[in-house]
């Protein structure tokens, strides 16, 4: 921008509109503070000057008028309204009829003190962590919302200098850093982050947000929330970079053994074979002994939990396609690790190999509609979906294998 100023202005030299526009910023910047200090005439009711980063978090003036509207609308006369987090619309509120019934909870100690000067009712405290005021309420206004969730790292897409990271069931997005995972990284991880069961634990403040995208001639609005950069925090497992350098050497091995691997996928997509036959047709092809057979059927969008819970409580494990069949004390299950599939489960049979052979043959619609009592000769006890809730997933499927439920372990998982 400044050489097509210094352009524009022939005969000045370029250090005198540099040293121009640097004091012409710092005009601005009074005049913004000036004017931020000023929107309130009580000295005492003065919040801190937000943090750059932090911008989100105060209202103008229109939309303060707009969410106290609402508020009237929803609480009656005498109701309280507490206020979560939202300063600038307490103090708002204390120039209309609600000020006598506001209450503020805020975790900040500077805008916490700044308010407590002239208010009784504003209490400091992190929802989360600390223990918090006892209070009914008519309304609640809580902007913007806080979450901690654990996401795979495996959902990131990664560029040169950054990492964009989304959760599509929560409909949550954010952006990481290489300063947040301590490693460096560029977009070849692109190329084998399906290979990582790593999950990141992210806590955080998100904001909506949101695009415009045209589908059939219409421009639609698609809306996410997205986090603050200065209020987001990512913990890494210890293992991290184990798992990193796993997935690495996994990635190597899947090209440097192609040929070997496709060979056994052709087996698979006519027979079910045991996890101890796989080993050994591997070592023939000469593949290294600790290479995870598991992995020749896994897929990019594969959960590791579902899998990793059924594997612990496995006698044998079987690959057939894109399936995992195991062997378990009281059944059998057919489980494709993946959220929106399901798990299927089957009494134990006498012989497992006249099973296998049958279930084989057949497709999961055949036995959802007991097509030629395909159910009844498998002894399909019923399927348990992927949903949203590993544990209930967990819990239920323990049931229907008939194994008793250790609710200390369960917690523990």
């Amino acid at each position: 921008m400044r050489p097509v100023l210094v352009c524009a202005l022939p005969g000045v030299h370029p250090n005198d509109v540099a040293e121009g526009l640097d004091q012409l910023r710092v005009k601005v910047l009074r005049k913004a503070r000036r004017e931020y200090e000023c929107t309130d005439k009580r000295p005492l009711w003065r919040l801190p000057v937000p943090h750059p980063l932090d911008y989100d978090w105060r209202f103008t003036g229109e939309s303060r008028s707009l969410i106290l509207e609402e508020i009237n609308q929803i609480a009656s006369a005498k109701d309280r309204v507490v206020f979560l987090g939202a300063p600038t619309l307490f103090r708002a509120a204390q120039d209309t009829p609600l000020g006598p019934r506001c209450f503020l909870i805020d975790a900040c100690p500077e805008t916490v003190s700044a308010l407590r000067e002239s208010n009784g009712r504003v209490f400091i405290a992190d929802l989360l962590n600390d223990s918090v005021p006892f209070l009914s309420a008519g309304a609640v206004v809580a902007d913007p919302p806080w979450y901690r969730f654990h996401v795979p790292l495996r959902k990131c897409d990664f560029y040169d200098d950054r990492a964009l990271c989304r959760d599509v069931r929560r409909r949550l997005e954010f952006w990481l850093d290489p300063a947040v995972l301590h490693t460096m990284w560029d977009r070849a991880w692109n190329q084998w982050k399906h290979l990582l069961g790593t999950k990141i634990e992210v806590e955080g403040t998100f904001v909506q947000s949101g695009k415009y995208r045209k589908r059939r001639e219409q421009w639609e609005l698609i809306t996410w929330e997205t986090a603050l950069p200065s209020r987001l925090e990512v913990k890494l497992p210890p293992d991290f970079r184990l798992q990193l350098e796993a997935a690495k050497i996994t990635y190597h091995r899947f090209g440097q053994y192609s040929r070997a691997l496709d060979q056994i996928r052709l087996c698979l997509e006519h027979r079910a074979v045991e996890r101890a036959e796989l080993q050994r047709m591997c070592s023939e092809l000469r593949i290294p002994g600790d290479f995870d057979v598991a992995q020749i059927s896994w897929r990019p969008d594969y959960d590791p939990f579902f899998y990793r819970q059924l594997s612990r409580r496995a006698r044998r494990i079987y690959l057939y396609r894109d399936e995992y069949i195991f062997e378990v004390e009281k059944a059998v299950v057919v489980e494709t690790p993946e959220l929106g599939h399901a798990t299927y489960v089957f009494a134990k049979p006498r012989n497992l190999d006249t099973f296998l052979a049958l279930y084989t043959k057949i497709t999961k619609d055949d036995i959802r509609r007991n097509r030629n009592n395909a159910a009844q000769g498998l002894g399909f006890l019923g399927r348990v979906i992927h949903g949203t809730n590993p544990r209930a997933w967990l819990k239920e499927v323990r049931q229907r294998v008939g194994e008793g439920i250790d609710f200390a372990a369960a917690m523990a998982e």
